[in-house]
């Protein structure tokens, strides 16, 4: 009887061993997404009324390679600029060249003022693989952003600090002028507000580049050339003649 359950449990054991099977591996393959990056070179800000070129580059998210109209003929890139209320105002249609696309954003190159946004979409003509990028850009009078905080406040208060001065300045040059009573310090006085225009100007020009007031600035640059510089002169030659030499 004993032999009998060693012989059981000896058989048991070699069937369930024999039956035994490897685990089986399962292989899974990660495809990545499948979609285009696209990257355009648009600005942040540019020039009113000037022409607006962009390149397009697309990529595969999957591996990262170049994709080009070449090997991809049926892909189609397209920008839609809406205004600073939300409004489309334009789309255009990117042109394939070589290695990637054209973009002639220059329809909007009479839009006023402003911010601007855009999205530029890329698919192929089945729409099974796209991609996309957005963003926005300011059109400037000058094509240079305008400054903000304490470099604002100063350019304003220096403004306004010239204007006063060249007035300032303008009015007792007229009366030591009527009173024939010119001095050196009447032609320091002027020398000094014209300088101070010419400060204004230059600041302008390469930070806050207003229209209206770089107007005003090159204006005065011209008119106050006459007034500041010249005519204490004069008030002080004939400041000369009238006392016999100088004062």
């Amino acid at each position: 009887m004993k032999k009998i359950f060693i012989l059981l449990m000896l058989g048991m054991f070699l069937i369930s061993f024999a039956s035994a099977k490897a685990p089986a591996v399962v292989t899974t393959i990660f495809t990545g997404d499948i979609g285009l990056q696209v990257e355009v070179n648009i600005m942040e800000i540019y020039t009113l009324g000037e022409a607006r070129f962009s390149i397009i580059h697309l990529f595969n998210t999957t591996n990262g390679y170049q994709i080009s109209n070449t090997t991809n003929p049926n892909i189609m890139c397209e920008i839609h600029l809406r205004d600073n209320q939300g409004f489309e105002i334009m789309v255009v249609e990117a042109v394939p060249h070589l290695d990637h696309w054209d973009l002639n954003g220059s329809g909007g190159g009479n839009n006023p003022l402003g911010m601007y946004a855009y999205t530029i979409v890329c698919q192929d003509s089945d729409a099974e693989v796209g991609g996309y990028t957005s963003g926005v850009f300011e059109i400037t009078e000058s094509g240079i952003t305008y400054p903000e905080g304490i470099v604002m406040v100063f350019l304003m208060l220096f403004s306004l600090f010239v204007y006063l001065f060249l007035l300032w300045a303008l009015l007792r040059i007229l009366e030591d002028f009527a009173k024939v009573e010119g001095s050196i310090n009447t032609i320091a006085l002027g020398f000094s507000a014209y300088v101070s225009n010419l400060a204004l100007y230059y600041y302008l020009q390469n930070f806050f580049p207003m229209a209206l007031m770089l107007k005003i600035s090159l204006i005065g640059i011209s008119a106050f050339g006459l007034t500041h510089l010249f005519l204490p002169l004069i008030a002080l030659v004939f400041t000369w003649i009238k006392t016999g030499g100088a004062q």
